[in-house]
């Protein structure tokens, strides 16, 4: 006779091993999910930093601008300073100036010129009123040199030669097609300003 309490075998619930697999799937499927969200993000990141990925528009355009305009600025060349040669055409011509006394000054094409200083005081009865002296002049490193040789009255020559000296030495300061400007930075750092009458060219 047959026991009635023997338990029949374990039969497998086909719900639960669907349940697990689907599981399984998701869980899969979530993974690969994240893998690539996570690998955008650290190529992002990694590109914005170190550069090895295109950053967005609106990071390179400024970028990419100021590169165009550093190199745009290398290539424009600096002002250079004129030539000796070339200060001396601008300076060839009639200048004047009026200050304690009017003087004008003649400087001819071959480096030589004249001087004029009209005196109006009391020297003028010693001296005569005016001193006309002729001068050599030239350009060097950017500096006037002009050089008294001679004058008339005599007298008021030797005067100026023992008290002043005969040579003149000046930074030219500004030079333009009608002013120059020559600055006495040997001794007191005063200017003098000339206006041209006529031109040699």
């Amino acid at each position: 006779m047959p026991e009635k309490n023997k338990k029949a075998p374990n039969k497998k619930d086909p719900k639960s091993s669907n349940s697990k697999t689907l599981g399984t799937i998701l869980t899969l499927f979530a993974g690969v999910i994240g893998f690539i969200f996570g690998w955008f993000a650290v190529n992002f990141i990694m590109g914005a930093i170190f550069g090895t990925e295109a950053p967005l528009p609106e990071v390179q355009h400024p970028v990419s601008l100021n590169i165009e305009t550093v190199a745009h600025q290398e290539i424009i060349p600096e002002t250079l300073s004129p030539t000796d040669d070339e200060l001396k055409q601008k300076l060839r011509g009639t200048w004047s100036r009026q200050e304690e006394v009017k003087q004008t000054l003649v400087l001819q094409d071959d480096g030589t010129g004249t001087l004029t200083v009209e005196i109006d005081s009391v020297i003028a009865a010693l001296f005569g009123d005016k001193v006309v002296m002729q001068i050599n002049w030239t350009v060097e490193k950017g500096r006037a040199i002009f050089t008294s040789l001679s004058g008339e009255p005599e007298m008021a020559f030797n005067y100026i030669k023992e008290n002043y000296g005969t040579k003149r030495d000046r930074k030219i300061d500004s030079l333009d097609e009608q002013t120059l400007v020559l600055l006495d930075d040997l001794d007191d750092n005063s200017r003098s300003h000339w206006k041209r009458i006529t031109s040699m060219n």
